[in-house]
């Protein structure tokens, strides 16, 4: 049977859920393996729901602010309630639109890759990046984290900060996971380089490239960046967040 792809599922899925909380999803990895359960709640929490690992970090953040992978809003949405500016970049359309309706007011439909024809020459001057709700993952690859963190670096003051999050994949002793980690080491891959698609409603999102990074990867890539690890905030599932500083 073919497969219907949407190239925008993902949008779908949370203007559905916009309507309709009791929303799941699927998330299935190139290899095969299929998590049914998932919920685009987290994507729409509020201020006092975000997770330790983020919330920590939220003393650092001076303005204004960048916000990479925004989604519906909700990094958005606590910034403009605390009097910052932030622009968000969010690649799904109907994602963004559903931002908008939130309230969300500068949010601007792309991918970080055309993050110098998202914004003009002269801002340039991001106090902050946010890179939350393990949105590290959209760098792809190491060699993607290095060219998404030196893209930044080269939109922010000196001083700036970034806040970021991701999932250290050492952090289990799940057998699919470790089987799959050791076949990825064994071809020379990272073994945080995953391939992943959302399903939903009987229709299928393509294939993308996500990172999960483990937290000493991360500074070294950092430090080639122009990025020193200040902080990091973990819990024992391996879920972390970081307060990132430019160094220069």
């Amino acid at each position: 049977m073919t497969e219907e792809i949407r190239e925008d599922l993902w949008g779908e899925i949370i203007r559905r859920y916009f309507e309709n909380p009791d929303t799941l999803y699927a998330i299935r990895r190139a290899d095969g393996l299929l998590e049914d359960d998932h919920s685009p709640e987290v994507y729409f929490a509020e201020a006092d729901e975000f997770f330790p690992w983020e919330a920590d970090n939220l003393a650092a953040v001076k303005g204004p602010i960048l916000d990479i992978g925004s989604g519906p809003g909700r990094m958005m949405l606590w910034a403009q309630d605390v009097g910052f500016d932030i622009v968000g970049i969010e690649s799904s359309p109907l994602t963004a639109a559903v931002a908008r309706e939130r309230g969300a007011r500068d949010v601007r439909v792309g991918r970080w890759q055309d993050l110098d024809t998202l914004l003009t020459p002269q801002e340039n001057r991001f106090g902050t990046v946010l890179l939350m709700g393990h949105n590290l993952g959209l760098a792809g690859t190491l060699s993607g984290l290095e060219e998404l963190l030196g893209l930044v670096h080269d939109r922010t003051v000196p001083g700036a900060c970034l806040l970021a999050s991701s999932i250290a994949f050492s952090a289990t002793d799940d057998p699919k996971h470790l089987r799959l980690q050791e076949q990825m080491r064994t071809e020379g891959r990272y073994p945080g380089e995953m391939t992943i698609r959302v399903e939903y409603g009987g229709r299928v999102g393509p294939y993308f490239p996500w990172l999960l990074v483990e937290p000493d990867d991360l500074a070294r890539v950092g430090d080639s960046s122009g990025w020193f690890l200040e902080g990091i905030d973990q819990s024992e599932e391996g879920h972390y967040g970081v307060l990132m500083r430019r160094i220069n």
